[in-house]
């Protein structure tokens, strides 16, 4: 006679309450844990280390750098004018400008006839920008801008620019006087900050500006 089983038991539940005894992972098995779970944690150290923030330019670059926020506000600046019917040539407020930036000039030990040439250039390439929009507006009036920043409001910002553009003239002088200046200068081009974003028309604006920076 064949002995019955005990109730509640079957082969499959031999080794242990619940069920089958677990298996033992395999040495490969572990190796592959171990790998994973170095890698996780190597994640997570990467992710622990700050970003180290960008340094701010200097020597030329920085010179640049000015040179290229004030082309920026150049787009500003021609909305403003086409807004209130205004001209892109405003020779009044050049000449103050440039006045002003003569009676500086002393005061930083730079050359006045160099720096009112650099200013110079300066108007020349915001001019070159502005008359980029204007065409645009003229051909298609549906493009032009309905509301637009008062000028007012857009000097205090340029004259700003222009105290730092001055600064760094005066810190830049001795890099200007160097044999190797406009190499420098298109490398500081070259490199500008992303963040400046500038495109086709104001890359043609700042090689204007840069036409007098080099002595």
């Amino acid at each position: 006679m064949t002995r019955g089983r005990s109730p509640g038991h079957s082969p499959d539940q031999q080794g242990g309450p619940g069920g089958a005894s677990p298996r033992a992972p395999t040495r490969v098995e572990a190796i592959i844990v171990v790998a994973a779970l170095t890698a996780l944690a190597a994640c997570g150290n990467e992710a622990a280390v700050p970003t180290r923030p960008a340094e701010p330019p200097s020597g030329l670059a920085a010179l640049v750098d000015v040179m290229a926020q004030r082309l920026l506000i150049a787009d500003t600046v021609a909305a403003a004018k086409w807004s209130t019917g205004g001209r892109i040539v405003d020779l009044p407020r050049e000449h103050a400008v440039l006045a002003a930036a003569e009676a500086e000039s002393g005061r930083r030990g730079l050359d006045p006839a160099q720096t009112t040439a650099v200013l110079q250039d300066q108007i020349e390439a915001s001019k070159v920008v502005q008359y980029g929009p204007f065409a645009d507006w003229t051909a298609d009036p549906a493009r032009a801008p309905a509301a637009a920043s008062d000028l007012d409001r857009v000097r205090p910002e340029l004259d700003r620019i222009t105290t730092d553009l001055l600064d760094q003239l005066a810190n830049t002088r001795p890099l200007r006087a160097r044999g190797d200046c406009a190499v420098t200068l298109r490398r500081a081009t070259n490199d500008l900050p992303a963040t400046r974003s500038l495109d086709d028309l104001h890359r043609k604006g700042l090689v204007r500006a840069l036409r007098s920076l080099c002595q």
